[in-house]
């Protein structure tokens, strides 16, 4: 395990959880006529604090305001906001658990912490780029907040320079082996392209009786859940919360079992750290997926589009005068 590497995806944790609780601040105080404007460290909110503030103005639109009176268009907007927040916080919350178990998994030498980082390490040092070179630089410009802008960007180059030792590190030391063994015959496992041919027919029969099978358990149970869940939104929420958490465990009880045939001693954070990079793994192979359809479909609009203009414009159609 490289030390670098450790202390690489601590430092994008913490990074990453001062946007949840509140971050250090510079702000420029107001001087006097003559003076030099000074700056001031102070407190700035977090993504949290923010939602809270919300979800409490929210609650001024029954209780204080009359509905004749309702700024209807403020409240809409403060809604949207606060969804806006609340699924930021979560994304931002999976992010942080996400580095935070890489560097339990890279703390206890195992064979997917390193895996681990480099999908959290490359997409955090990209975001650090863009943001040095793009939010950064328009407030240089603009000029606002100036002092807070400084500071910020002074962490993020450290950060992105700390980020790409280790990703450089860890690809020049990449064939070092695992000292903890946990589940590495997930390591090398290899399949061969003829046993997925002769299971074609058996995998066809399973994904039609998955499908109706999926039909009526949506048209029996799903719908009138959904209803049920519409007028009972707290209770069905807690059951969520309890169902993942109860999934969580079974699956981390799982890990450990099976790798207790290769350790005779496997940590409960190492089962807990690989359901993360699990999770992970999948997580970001299906943003990678619906990422790629969508910009093909955006390829294949913007091609049309200027195929139609194309033809147009040499006189093949006609312009339309109006749609």
């Amino acid at each position: 395990m490289s030390r670098l590497t450790f202390f690489a995806v601590l430092a994008f944790f913490i990074y990453y959880v001062t946007f949840l609780t509140g971050r250090p601040a510079f702000e420029a105080s107001d001087a006097e006529p003559g003076k030099a404007t000074s700056a001031q460290l102070t407190i700035k909110p977090g993504l949290i604090h923010r939602a809270l503030l919300q979800k409490k103005a929210l609650t001024l639109r029954d209780s204080l305001l009359e509905s004749d009176a309702e700024p209807e268009r403020l409240f809409r907007n403060l809604e949207r906001s606060y969804s806006g927040d609340l699924f930021y916080s979560g994304a931002l919350a999976f992010w942080c658990a996400s580095f935070l178990l890489c560097a339990i998994s890279l703390r206890q030498r195992v064979w997917f912490g390193r895996t681990m980082a480099w999908l959290l390490l490359v997409p955090s040092v990209l975001s650090m780029l863009l943001v040095l070179f793009g939010i950064r630089r328009e407030l240089y410009t603009t000029m606002r907040e100036p002092y807070d802008a400084l500071f910020m960007s002074s962490i993020e180059t450290f950060l992105f320079l700390l980020g790409a030792a280790a990703l450089i590190r860890s690809s020049i030391f990449a064939n070092r082996q695992a000292a903890t063994p946990f589940l590495d015959h997930l390591q090398t496992r290899q399949r061969e392209w003829l046993d997925y041919f002769r299971r074609a027919p058996i995998t066809a029969l399973q994904v039609a009786a998955i499908s109706v099978a999926s039909a009526l358990i949506a048209n029996f149970v799903v719908l009138p859940v959904y209803y049920l869940q519409m007028s009972f939104p707290t209770f069905f929420a807690f059951l969520l919360f309890v169902s993942l958490a109860g999934l969580a465990v079974f699956y981390v009880r799982a890990y450990g079992k099976v790798a207790h045939a290769q350790n005779p001693n496997p940590q409960v954070s190492t089962a807990i750290s690989f359901l993360g990079f699990r999770i992970l793994t999948n997580t970001m192979f299906l943003t990678g997926v619906i990422s790629i359809l969508a910009l093909l479909i955006t390829l294949v609009v913007v091609l049309s589009i200027v195929n139609l203009d194309v033809l147009q414009t040499i006189g093949v159609l006609k312009k339309a005068s109006r749609l």
